[in-house]
């Protein structure tokens, strides 16, 4: 039993030589003290650049906030005064067609201004007609499609009154922007980011 037990200790001994001579010779590092293990804390380190990074976002937003504001104020500045007087120049000129059309009369009400791109020429017969074939049938070939174009494109008049129909509802940019502001609604306007280590 001794006998064992001095060889266990003999080989620890012959190991901790072994590991000083490596040491000594170059070949091993050297073991780090625990002021080196306290200063190498990945956990400590991570939450130092966590820290560093939230730190840097907020002052990019800050700066970010302070050149969009600078901006606008450039923008109203400079040409400000230029974009209300066009806006007015535009109302003006329509309030005097409305007036040459209504023989002098003053429009009571401007939103007709606003719905004024709100129209669209009716289509003729023909394109109506090529219009429900396609909806209908989609078995025609191309070169059929081709042929009724160039026949309605024949057979058209110069209609100097052509007729405008109204839209109802609102326009399809409009339409496109509400489709953005609910995706962003649903994805981004209420998520939590304080959290988020980028």
């Amino acid at each position: 039993m001794q006998r064992r037990i001095r060889g266990i200790l003999a080989r620890k001994e012959v190991e901790a030589k072994r590991q000083e001579e490596m040491i000594f010779l170059g070949m091993q590092r050297k073991p780090k003290t625990e002021a080196e293990l306290k200063e190498d804390d990945p956990i400590r380190e991570m939450n130092e650049q966590k820290i560093h990074r939230k730190q840097m976002q907020e002052d990019h937003m800050i700066v970010f906030d302070n050149a969009k504001q600078e901006l606008e104020d450039a923008i109203e500045e400079i040409e400000g005064n230029d974009i209300i007087d066009n806006m007015l120049q535009e109302r003006r000129v329509w309030i005097q067609e409305q007036k040459a059309i209504s023989n002098g009369k003053v429009p009571a009400d401007i939103a007709k201004f606003y719905e004024r791109n709100n129209l669209e020429t009716p289509l003729t017969e023909e394109e109506e007609a090529a219009k429900a074939a396609a909806e209908e049938g989609k078995g025609k070939g191309k070169k059929e499609k081709k042929k009724e174009k160039k026949k309605g494109k024949k057979g058209k008049g110069d209609d100097d009154d052509s007729k405008q129909i109204a839209k109802i509802g609102p326009s399809e940019v409009v339409l496109k922007f509400e489709t953005f502001y609910g995706d962003y609604n649903l994805d981004w306007a209420n998520r939590d980011e304080t959290k988020n280590p980028d």
